[in-house]
């Protein structure tokens, strides 16, 4: 074992790829009456009103502008502690941090404290920090969150298909996915305080 890694797997990496128209309507000119000795007095045609221009339908906001060389995050689908779903794609649009971690690894539990210190100052700024625990349960993973205070979110590589997508040879493990949901960072290992985390941040938010 590496110090600052566990490495329980091994698998293949993988790269992770609507104008309003404006329609006046002109009054109608006052009719002209041309006085006659016998009968009313013929009005002036009035021209019948103009329909209004079909409004445009709203167009689709442009895709994303990706950087040369970007690689989209694969997306995924996953359960939290608590039965709801989290979907990556979701989140397109906030800057996410994405970390590998099961509770039996030593350094993954080390590094805890430091992301929930940092996600709790840039929380308000958009940061999502999702925790994917591989192949432990719910239970274990809900007692682990309440003991330690840690307030972000966990979700649950059940049967570890997460983490054979993206390639995880080594827990911890961290991928920074920016707001065009392009992977900018990934870092094996844990953090060793929260001066590291903040710097690698930078690259997305």
């Amino acid at each position: 074992m590496n110090k600052g890694r566990c490495i329980p797997y091994s698998v293949l990496p993988v790269l992770v790829s609507l104008a309003l128209v404006a329609v006046s309507c002109q009054p109608a000119a006052s009719p002209t009456v041309t006085p006659a000795p016998v009968g009313p007095a013929n009005p002036a045609p009035v021209a019948a009103p103009t329909s209004p221009s079909p409004i445009a339908a709203p167009t689709k906001p442009p895709p994303p502008t990706r950087s040369p060389g970007a690689v989209a995050a694969p997306d995924f689908s996953l359960p939290t502690t608590d039965g709801q779903t989290i979907k990556l794609s979701d989140l397109q649009g906030r800057p996410v941090m994405i970390n590998f971690w099961a509770t039996w690894c030593p350094p993954c539990r080390d590094e805890m404290p430091l992301l929930q210190g940092v996600y709790e100052e840039k929380m308000p700024e958009g940061l999502v920090l999702l925790a994917v625990d591989i192949g432990e349960t719910s239970e274990q993973v809900k007692k682990f969150a309440r003991d330690n205070k840690l307030t972000f979110t966990f979700v649950l590589d059940l049967d570890k298909s997460v983490a054979a997508t993206y390639g995880i040879r080594a827990i911890p493990t961290t991928i920074l996915v920016d707001k065009n949901g392009d992977i900018r960072d990934v870092k094996v290992g844990a953090y060793t305080n929260k001066a590291e985390i903040r710097n690698a941040l930078k690259k997305i938010m």
